[in-house]
């Protein structure tokens, strides 16, 4: 095969209501700037894309209720029942905001009522969206919840794998989530999928980097073939499916980089060559299997097959694994030790001749860089040679796809013989000369698919014939645009598997099917896509706080909307528009923390560029700065009340009274208060607060004389801590309060002595740990409460068994 990965999916796309050739009488259209420019039936997105449809209350992508398998209201992010005005960033607040963004200056908390009309917001539906990297600040509002970080790309949470129309339209079936990467899939020829990569589950089902894929998309309960280490590469004959990869054992049998399976039961066969290197066989590895004949030709990165000399390229027969005498010598990369092993990432046979893609520099003796090709009789090199230079790390081909005399080449190459071509080309399948197709991508390319006038692409770039394209796109075979097909991945894509007039993505992604967005994103409550709103910042966002209709941004950029606002700007949520509100006196901060009073924004963290912490506070009206006071260290959290603010970190001063770690700071910028002066002896990194109780969580042990390890409730009059005393055993990142319930998220595995990993409910007034305890797989990092919900992110991947990766909610205990 010419796959270099796979995965499989159920997305959300719907791009080009015709068939493919007749979107590519439209490809000057992909880009628009209005209506005007695009296609009938099409209109222009705010991220400048033609679009099928008429614009008109609708998404950047047309949303689809089922987005992939079935969530029940636990594990999806199902707001239902949030106060319009709860935030959160790290910390939340007492009642579902961050720092104190539903605390007015007046001190009076919103109150936690638990109703359940959402103030007649519409509920988030199943299938919610979610960005490529973990949010690190979120704010909820009546229609959306917004989303900040350093993320680059929001949607569906599909896992691994994704079929997409050809069309453009969703492939609906119910593929499982592919926890992992796939790095290649073959069809079983009746719309079921063989998958192999790096993963160790499917669905619901444990699968160790193999499994099977039935035609409704159902993962094969009793197809089981684990392997014991990667899987690279698979092709299948008749009733044979070969896999190739770095494993020792398939199902126990050992077999050493190879094997081939009964495609009826993933019986192990007795064909076992065995692929080793001359120094150090762990380093062995198949990448490329290819089917002629009665022969299997193996590619990738050994010396020997079965004790024969065999460089990086071998063929084998079909009845019993043993290698034939055609042995070319390939060689890789020259240096100090003299000439390498070469390493084959494709292979593709035509017309009695083998092509080979790779790391490598001769074929016997004569130039091949990069790529060449083999005459299947004598083994001799044919004068086929693309000699492409020079990327990086290496020039290197990893995919080929032959069709209609011409060779597609993708891989990380910056020239092919003497011309200009950037990770992508098509040269003549008798001489390699360039042909006068020229889509450059902006990153490597790893997979190639040609199918009616389109050459579909997968790789790790985000242009593409100067057109922008997430991981996966479609080129016009004539004229080297793209086309309007554009099913945005969030990451590598490995292989494409055209089957019928569905495309089958796998890679390294959890997502496909969603949309470009840069540090700042909005979902939309009605059906979790996201919204058309894209504001694009320059920088990560570090702080959201919403306030009425208003929502405060802070974080590393320079400008948002096109609109210079270094660091700091507020944006009407009603017509998504920046606000003429601009602090002048104000660097961009480093883990900025927010809180909005009545009358002043405060925000605390590291100017860029300096090593002088601070919080500043600002008229909210006007912008006018109000006072600044510095501190000596890290801050990590901001909440106020009243009177006061309290302020979290890694510091021992506070406008030069000595202040460790935490600090309470009168709303006039006057000097700490004198008699509240806890002393935390590690970092704070979390705070909520909660009627006369201000709640803390960190890595300290002790806290006002007292042991507490990692979470803490101490006095607002006085700063003493109270008897209430949870204990995790490790660092707690955020903290979420309701009347009864106190909810932590960090990096502990028990609360109190009972196990409870990454987040744990508590009883705010002694401090026993209730029986809710869902199940999270990895750190939670910021977690915010609404009446019935908690909307959880953090780098885990599984929410309670469901694929739920950065971004979550939970069923509240209470």
């Amino acid at each position: 095969m010419n796959l270099d990965g796979a995965v499989l999916l159920t997305v959300a796309i719907a791009v080009c209501s015709v068939v493919l050739s007749a979107c590519s009488l439209t490809l000057d259209l992909q880009d628009c700037s209005s209506d005007d420019d695009c296609a009938d039936g099409y209109y222009c997105t705010v991220d400048e894309l033609c679009r099928a449809g008429s614009g008109e209350d609708v998404t950047d992508v047309d949303p689809i209720a089922d987005a992939g398998p079935e969530t029940d209201a636990q594990h999806i992010l199902d707001v239902d029942d949030v106060d319009s005005e709860d935030t959160a960033t790290d910390p939340p607040d007492v009642d579902g905001s961050t720092d104190s963004g539903d605390v007015d200056d007046s001190g009076a908390d919103i109150e936690d009522t638990g109703d359940n009309d959402n103030n007649g917001a519409p509920e988030l539906q199943a299938g919610h969206w979610a960005p490529n990297a973990s949010p690190s600040a979120i704010a909820v509002g009546d229609e959306r919840i917004y989303l900040g970080g350093g993320f680059s790309y929001v949607g569906p949470p599909t896992g691994a794998i994704a079929g997409v129309e050809l069309d453009g339209s969703a492939d609906l079936t119910s593929w499982p989530a592919v926890d992992g990467t796939v790095h290649d899939a073959v069809s079983d020829g009746d719309g079921g999928w063989y998958i192999g990569g790096e993963f160790s589950r499917v669905g619901d089902l444990q699968r160790h980097n193999l499994a099977y894929l039935r035609s409704d998309g159902s993962v094969d309960p009793d197809w089981i073939a684990d392997t014991d280490a990667v899987v690279l590469a698979l092709e299948a004959d008749v009733d044979r499916l070969y896999v190739g990869g770095r494993f020792d054992e398939i199902n126990d049998t050992p077999r050493s980089r190879l094997a081939a399976l009964e495609f009826s039961d993933a019986t192990v066969s007795d064909w076992a060559p065995a692929i080793g290197m001359d120094d150090d066989d762990e380093e062995a590895m198949v990448r490329a299997l290819a089917i002629d004949s009665d022969s299997v030709f193996v590619g990738g990165y050994f010396t020997s097959v079965d004790g024969a000399d065999r460089s990086s390229i071998a063929q084998l027969s079909t009845d019993d694994g043993g290698a034939t005498d055609w042995a070319p010598a390939i060689a890789g990369s020259i240096g100090v030790s003299g000439i390498g092993v070469a390493m084959i990432f494709d292979i593709a046979i035509d017309d009695g001749i083998v092509y080979l893609g790779g790391r490598m520099i001769t074929i016997n003796g004569e130039q091949r860089i990069g790529g060449g090709a083999i005459d299947i009789d004598t083994g001799d090199p044919t004068d086929w040679a693309p000699q492409i230079d020079d990327s990086s790390d290496g020039p290197r081909i990893h995919s080929l796809h032959i069709t209609d005399n011409i060779v597609y080449l993708g891989g990380a190459f910056d020239t092919v013989g003497e011309t200009t071509r950037k990770n992508l080309a098509a040269v003549g399948l008798d001489d390699a000369s360039p042909i006068d197709w020229i889509p450059d991508a902006n990153g490597a390319v790893d997979t190639i698919e040609v199918h009616d006038n389109v050459v579909y692409v997968g790789g790790s770039f985000t242009e593409i014939s100067g057109s922008v394209r997430h991981h996966v796109a479609g080129i016009d075979a004539s004229s080297g645009l793209a086309t309007v097909w554009s099913p945005d991945a969030s990451d590598t894509v490995h292989v494409i598997a055209i089957e019928g007039d569905t495309a089958v993505l796998g890679g390294a992604f959890d997502s496909a099917g969603g949309v470009p967005r840069s540090y700042l994103a909005a979902l939309n409550k009605s059906d979790g896509t996201a919204a058309g709103w894209n504001p694009k910042p320059d920088g990560p966002i570090t702080a959201l706080e919403l306030d009425a209709e208003l929502l405060y941004v802070s974080g590393i950029f320079s400008q948002i909307e096109d609109q210079q606002r270094p660091g700091l700007a507020a944006i009407d949520t009603v017509d998504d528009t920046v606000t003429d509100w601009s602090p002048g006196d104000f660097t961009p901060l480093d883990t900025a923390q927010l809180a909005v009073g009545e009358d002043t924004v405060y925000i605390a963290g590291t100017p860029l560029g300096s090593f002088s912490n601070r919080i500043q506070a600002f008229n909210k009206v006007v912008g006018t700065a109000i006072w600044s006071v510095p501190l000596n260290g890290s801050i990590s959290a901001l909440v106020i009340d009243d009177e006061t603010v309290y302020v979290a970190g890694s510091f021992e001063e506070t406008g030069d009274v000595g202040r460790t770690n935490l600090a309470a700071l009168p709303k006039s910028g006057d000097p700490p208060v004198p008699e509240w002066n806890p002393a935390p002896n590690g970092p704070v990194s979390s705070l909520a607060r909660s009627d006369d109780i201000l709640y803390i969580g960190g890595t300290f042990t002790e806290v006002a004389g007292q042991g507490r390890h990692h979470a803490a409730a101490l006095s607002i009059d006085d700063g003493s801590a109270t008897g209430w005393n949870p204990h995790p055993d490790d660092s707690v990142s955020a903290i979420a309060a309701t009347d009864e319930t106190l909810y932590l998220g960090g990096h502990f595995d028990s609360v109190g002595g009972q196990l409870r990993e990454y987040i744990a409910a508590v009883d705010a007034s002694n401090g026993e740990i209730t029986s809710w305890q869902p199940a999270i797989d990895g750190p939670v990092e910021t977690i915010i409460s609404t009446p019935n919900t908690l909307i959880i992110s953090g780098s885990f991947r599984y929410a309670d068994e469901r694929f739920a990766p950065h971004l979550a909610s939970l069923s509240r205990s209470n």
